[in-house]
């Protein structure tokens, strides 16, 4: 690098110091001749030589005095740019290792950061990510990890990179059998060459494990959707514990708290590409107005309120019993801790002083208020963080459960489907049965109104019938009392004459 530095300098070709230096050895020569000359009747003869060797062997000396003070020269230029060049490192070390107090957007440290990804492994386990689909089959899905490609530093040859050690442990299984994780799709995230997880894919069981394979088998049945996703995903991610749902995850990288949104601005972009379509709309406006100032229609479990103390005030935040989370909970029913890697090691209270601030729930802002305490200073909307581990088990157990209604309602349909067919057959032979009556009907209507001019006709015959059966009735007695009196009169005769006769 310096002999390009010394070669650009040569090329400007000869500068004012050198024509000076040429001068100067110029005059240099002419007067050791002068005082030669002057010298030479009162110096003997090895004076002059001694003088004369000097000379020569000085001579030679001047271009190698002035080579050295030019890469003298050069090298302190060289050394001052790196002394800077030090420095400013330096600097750039610490703002990136404790971040730069005076550029929030230049965001947090590597200390900070480094926390941070301690804390997200304290939560989600061990993770495996990158991991590519080698073969899907009947007896499980086949994951490795994708190939590493780790470029080598600036100026390393290939053929001297160092074949690496293999790790302590390089013959342990990848996940270790029987374990159950949670797999997600990965996908590459915009232009950033790193992949994020996108699509809960459900719970699988590792079934066979090799330190460069695993084999994973659903552990409960999956939805279409995840069917799908599973037969078409190419790169997994499998955690060991669901991942925890958090606010500053949907934060924009650089973002500060402020008064308008207490965790920082809502990467917009960012929550409608990972939610947009997935979810309620409803549900996409809690994630996008996280940390927001409240509105009047929000439910009370969302409502946080910021208050200042205005006066000295002390919570207890300890409970006086100690027990693990797994013998009934971290928080006893007061809501103070009980775990003792929770447990403050100052004291059991929380000290604040008048003129602090700071933001609880609702329930609590209230008391505090009442008491006289406090003082409230703003609403902020805060979305109650999902606790996935009982989330998932709650939606699997609730798809089952409407699956089952759906297979009762589909079975019911196909129940009701098929009444409402014989129904409509009986309509319709109901309707051809109507219709045929109403023919009837009204062919009966025919007949019977010929029925009834038939009996009007055989009424008036009837009536005439009688009509005449009553004048020969009274025909009939006429001559039947004609005839009696005729019987009478002979009688009469024939009992006189008999009477005549016996006389």
């Amino acid at each position: 690098m310096w002999d390009g530095v010394r070669t650009a300098s040569d090329a400007n070709g000869p500068s004012l110091m050198k024509i000076v230096l040429l001068i100067l050895l110029f005059v240099y020569v002419i007067a050791f001749f002068w005082i030669l000359w002057k010298s030479a009747s009162v110096w003997r003869w090895y004076h002059i030589t001694l003088m004369s060797l000097a000379f020569l062997l000085v001579i030679p000396l001047l271009p190698m005095t002035a080579a050295v003070l030019k890469s003298r020269s050069e090298w302190s230029r060289v050394h001052v740019d790196l002394s800077e060049r030090l420095e400013r490192g330096e600097q750039e070390q610490q703002r990136l290792k404790h971040g730069d107090p005076g550029d929030p957007a230049g965001g947090v440290g590597l200390l900070a950061l480094q926390e941070q990804l301690r804390s997200f492994n304290r939560e989600v386990g061990r993770v495996n990510r990158d991991m590519v689909v080698r073969n899907r089959g009947p007896q499980g899905i086949v994951l490795a990890p994708a190939p590493q490609q780790q470029a080598l530093p600036e100026g390393v040859p290939v053929e001297e990179e160092a074949e690496a050690a293999p790790p302590a442990g390089a013959n342990l299984p990848l996940i270790t059998p029987g374990m159950v994780v949670y797999a997600f799709v990965e996908q590459p995230w915009q232009q950033s060459g790193f992949t994020v997880p996108t699509f809960y894919l459900g719970e699988f069981r590792v079934e066979q494990s090799t330190p460069d394979s695993v084999t994973v088998v659903p552990n409960a049945p999956l939805e279409p959707g995840q069917q799908q996703a599973v037969n078409q995903a190419g790169r997994w991610a499998l955690y060991e514990l669901v991942p925890l749902d958090g606010h500053d995850v949907f934060v924009a990288e650089g973002s500060q708290s402020d008064e308008d949104a207490i965790f920082g601005r809502v990467n917009e972009e960012l929550v409608n590409s990972l939610l947009g379509n997935r979810v309620l709309p409803k549900t996409l406006q809690s994630y996008l107005r996280d940390g927001t100032r409240a509105q009047p229609d929000d439910p009370p479990a969302t409502r946080w309120v910021k208050v200042e103390f205005t006066k000295n005030y002390e919570i207890t935040v300890d409970g006086q019993d100690q027990r693990s989370a797994s013998d009934g909970g971290a928080f006893d029913s007061l809501g103070q801790a009980v775990d003792s890697r929770l447990q403050r090691t100052e004291g059991d209270a929380v000290s604040f002083s008048a003129g602090d601030q700071l933001i609880v729930k609702q329930e609590a802002a209230t008391t505090l208020i009442n008491e006289g305490a406090a003082k409230l200073v703003d609403t902020y909307f805060v979305r109650p963080l999902n606790s996935y581990r009982l989330v998932l088990p709650a939606l699997r157990q609730q798809i089952d459960y409407l699956t089952r209604q759906a297979e009762n309602l589909q079975r019911q349909q196909e129940v009701v489907q098929e009444a409402v067919t014989l129904t409509t057959a009986m309509q319709t032979e109901g309707q051809q049965r109507q219709l045929n009556l109403e023919k009837d009907a009204a062919q009966i209507g025919r007949e019977v109104a010929a029925l009834k001019a038939y009996q009007q006709q055989l009424e008036e015959k009837l009536r005439a019938t009688k009509r005449k059966m009553a004048e020969l009735y009274r025909d009939n007695l006429a001559r039947e009392r004609e005839l009696t009196a005729i019987q009478q009169q002979l009688t009469r005769q024939i009992d006189a004459r008999v009477g005549a006769a016996g006389s």
